[in-house]
């Protein structure tokens, strides 16, 4: 046992000597490497599991919200003509028609307790979002949430629910190509409105350019997960 310890530990410390000559040569390993090390240091994990908590408790109160709202329109509008609009199918589709035929009296209590609940979860969620970037940019001071990040997170997730439902129509009415190059014009839209969102977050710099890269891969995997669902 005595003699694999020293094997590993001599091992080890080769394995730590060739990455720091190799970070020594090469700009993109010293990135990786900052990258892997800043996020252990602002544990990173833990908050993106702290957001994504707190995403889906804003998600739940915003459905509900759409649910009342539908509810509220359903004498103005058709079950069917919705449905179409936003190609929606399946399951769905049938909670679409529920909604529409709920009573208005049901309708609008369903759209105010969505309605307050959401700015609820929307605070938390914006307390998150401060808190983490925060952390992350090493700015220290109290962590708040104004009511401009609150109204922001609360606009970009319901815009985030309306690309969806225009790139599901999209698909159904023009075909997988013309839906392939609706993923980029997604792509672009998710950047602009990350880079929006992170610009009212506390960080060190005021540089726009330094929130590309963070908005870049976030948009790439929204978008990535929209095209294979």
């Amino acid at each position: 046992i005595a003699a694999l310890q020293a094997t590993a530990k001599s091992r080890t410390a080769d394995a730590t000597e060739w990455a720091a000559r190799l970070r020594e040569r090469s700009v993109i390993v010293e990135a990786a490497f900052v990258i892997y090390e800043r996020d252990r240091v602002s544990a990173g994990s833990v908050l993106g599991s702290a957001i994504a908590f707190r995403l889906f408790l804003f998600l739940v109160p915003t459905i509900v919200f759409f649910v009342g709202l539908m509810g509220a329109i359903s004498g103005y509008v058709e079950q069917d003509t919705v449905i179409d609009s936003a190609s929606l199918t399946g399951a769905m589709a049938e909670q679409v028609r529920t909604a529409l035929s709920q009573s208005s009296t049901a309708a609008i209590l369903t759209l105010v307790t969505g309605l307050f609940l959401m700015i609820t979860a929307g605070r938390t969620l914006a307390k998150a979002l401060v808190a983490s970037s925060s952390l992350v940019w090493l700015t220290g001071g109290k962590v708040t949430a104004k009511a401009k990040v609150v109204a922001i997170i609360i606009g970009l997730i319901t815009s985030l629910m309306l690309m969806a439902l225009l790139m599901s129509k999209i698909r159904s009415e023009l075909g997988v190509a013309i839906t392939g190059l609706s993923f980029g014009v997604g792509f672009v839209y998710y950047v602009v409105a990350f880079v929006v969102l992170m610009s009212a977050l506390p960080r060190r710099t005021h540089d726009p350019a330094a929130l590309l890269p963070g908005a870049a891969v976030t948009s790439l995997m929204l978008a990535g997960m929209q095209a294979v669902s």
